[in-house]
């Protein structure tokens, strides 16, 4: 995986901010955190055939997204992938949620 592309709907400082920490989330190996090792992504999924691959690592960006960010939603996740150099790229749509 080499980034995670991230699209937020609205335009604001506040979504400014949710897509830093979402920067963050997404470019933190899981594990590499000493006191949250649960933090971050885990690349355990990228050794997987590609549909299972995507898959694990869309399912993980909703889970840590919830968890770690609740001021965004997950909207849609699409695929960039290479199969040249054996890359994926996720692509990940957000929306800020309002109270």
């Amino acid at each position: 995986m080499s980034q995670v592309e991230i699209n937020i709907v609205q335009q604001s400082s506040a979504a400014d901010d949710v897509r830093r920490c979402l920067e963050i989330l997404y470019g933190t190996p899981a594990g590499t955190l000493a006191l949250d090792r649960d933090f971050g992504l885990s690349w355990d999924p990228l050794d997987l055939p590609l549909p299972a691959a995507q898959a694990a690592i869309a399912a993980e960006i909703i889970e840590k997204t919830t968890k770690y960010e609740p001021r965004a939603r997950v909207a849609e996740i699409t695929w960039g992938a290479n199969t040249a150099d054996g890359t994926l790229n996720p692509k990940v749509r957000c929306e800020i949620v309002t109270d």
